[in-house]
Order: C-alpha cells, then structure tokens, then sequence
C-alpha cells in the first residue's frame, strides 16, 4: 500500500493553520510521520491502526474509517479489537460509518 502526500492536498491543509504557527508545525511533523509509515510499508508491514491514528489526527476522518475498515475486512491488525473502547477514536463515535463497523466487528453473532 502505498499513498501519496499530493501537492495540493498538502498546500490545502498547510491553508487552514496560515495564522498559527505552532499548528502548522505540527500539521508538517503528521504529514512527515505518514509519509514515513508509507515508505516503510513497502519494506514491512504496518499496521493500518496506526494509518488511521494518523489520518484521524490529520482530520481526515473519512480516510481513518477507510483504514479501520480495511483493518477488519483483512483482519490484518490486532488492534482493531480496540476501536471500541480506545478514546483515540472518541472523534469518530457520531459518525455512521464507524458504527456500521463497531456493529459488524462486535455483534455478538460474529465470528
């Protein structure tokens, strides 16, 4: 797996911390961390937990829950079994796709 800090994504979300420095450091260090994690992924594996933590404290949530997802559907990361209880994910609690994913990874029937 392999994504793609995109100019103009990056030039985006650089925008929204234009008057705050100490955010827009902090904005870089993520970015810097992710495309850390995409390159080591072409070497070993990562675990798709720790793309979703990122991505989530990038803001992107939509892409955190895409992770997760696919955490569960490959059953590739043993910490998905704390997606449920973890605060990390407190952000995504309201959103309907997460609960979609608690409800199939934690219904009592699942095996």
């Amino acid at each position: 797996m392999i994504l793609t800090l995109e100019p103009e994504r990056l030039k985006n979300r650089l925008a929204t911390t234009r008057d705050d420095p100490e955010m827009e450091r902090a904005l870089c260090e993520a970015l810097k961390l992710l495309a850390q994690m995409q390159e080591l992924a072409t070497k070993r594996y990562v675990g798709l937990w720790s793309f979703a933590r990122v991505h989530l404290a990038l803001g992107e949530k939509e892409k955190a829950i895409d992770e997760l997802e696919r955490a569960y559907l490959e059953r590739s990361d043993p910490y998905i079994t704390f997606i449920k209880v973890s605060p990390l994910f407190d952000p995504l609690r309201g959103d309907p796709r997460f609960q979609a994913l608690l409800a199939k990874a934690f219904s009592p029937g699942k095996k």
